[in-house]
């Protein structure tokens, strides 16, 4: 069972008035309301190029590599510990 959203943003942008009537004409032609055809149409179109987006797939073994990354807890290395210390000491100064 899915949830309904708890919460909305506003989305504005401002278009060309020939673009406007279009995208208007286009909802009206699909039987929608102006902002119902526009998130629709924006859904499906985010759909299209996040689905276009290239995926990373590991190996078995390249992910096991990477929970266990993720679980193990080390200290840093000596770079790795001046280059933190460096990041504490410039933060204090602002």
């Amino acid at each position: 069972m899915s949830t309904l959203p708890t919460h909305t943003t506003r989305l504005s942008i401002l278009v060309l008035t020939p673009t406007f009537e279009r995208i208007q004409r286009a909802a009206k032609l699909s039987g929608q309301a102006l902002g119902e055809f526009v998130v629709m149409t924006l859904l499906e179109r985010t759909a299209q190029v996040l689905e276009s987006e290239p995926r990373r797939v590991l190996t078995e073994r390249n992910a096991q590599r990477v929970f266990k990354g993720l679980e193990t807890t080390s200290k840093p290395s000596a770079t790795g510990g001046r280059t933190a210390k460096r990041a504490k000491g410039s933060k204090a100064s602002t």
